[in-house]
């Protein structure tokens, strides 16, 4: 955020921005256009505070979760994982 800060009051060029932040200029240019368009928030990743896109459902986790504490409640994860497969 400093950085595009520093950019956009002309302090720095994109291009010195990108080695700084270690990104590419083309992954900086595309950096810079959210942060134009949308300000700090632009910069935070879309993603954020949502589940993952490979996450499994949490009915399904609570279900395996409770078949392990039945079933393999005194070996440790790894084993059980093992055991599962």
């Amino acid at each position: 955020m400093e950085v595009m800060a520093m950019v956009r009051d002309g302090k720095l060029s994109l291009a010195r921005g990108a080695g700084l932040l270690n990104l590419s200029v083309r992954q900086a240019r595309r950096l810079w256009r959210r942060y134009r368009s949308h300000g700090d928030v632009g910069l935070v990743h879309g993603l954020r505070g949502k589940p993952g896109n490979h996450a499994k459902l949490l009915t399904l986790k609570q279900a395996v979760l409770a078949r392990y504490r039945q079933r393999y409640a005194d070996f440790g994860a790894t084993l059980a994982a093992e055991k599962l497969t």
